[in-house]
């Protein structure tokens, strides 16, 4: 697979705070930098070692809702980037085998590039995209 090549960071809504603070560090080896308790929330500054992405573990006090809708404020979706375009076409498979739902390739305006668009279990809408470099 072609490498993603990184985010700036993501904060995510999530349901149980502590259980998604062990999964992202067991599974994807983020590790737990800061942590902040109110009577609103409970949130966790999450960074890869490897890449120094972050990720911001955040569950509202009390939870408002089991199911993610994007037409509400905050999160609409995350957009992961490719390196190549051969690269999106493979993430594409990678999605068909699995089963994963997703649109086809289509073009990005304006932001220029193609996009591969997606869901995960809880419905959080996630994008692959690719932008070829401008020439030099």
């Amino acid at each position: 697979m072609t490498g993603i090549t990184g985010w700036a960071h993501v904060t995510l809504s999530v349901r149980r705070h502590d259980l998604s603070v062990q999964w992202y560090s067991d599974v994807l080896g983020f590790h737990a930098l800061a942590s902040e308790t109110t009577d609103r929330w409970q949130r966790t500054l999450c960074q890869h070692p490897q890449r120094g992405v972050s990720l911001v573990l955040h569950q509202h006090v009390p939870t408002s809702s089991d199911e993610f809708d994007e037409r509400q404020i905050g999160l609409d979706h995350v957009a992961l980037s490719t390196s190549t375009f051969d690269g999106l076409h493979a993430w594409e498979e990678r999605l068909t085998e699995m089963g994963v739902l997703h649109s086809p390739i289509a073009d990005a305006p304006p932001r220029g590039g193609k996009v591969l668009s997606f869901q995960d279990p809880d419905g959080i809408a996630w994008e692959l995209f690719f932008r070829p470099m401008p020439a030099s």
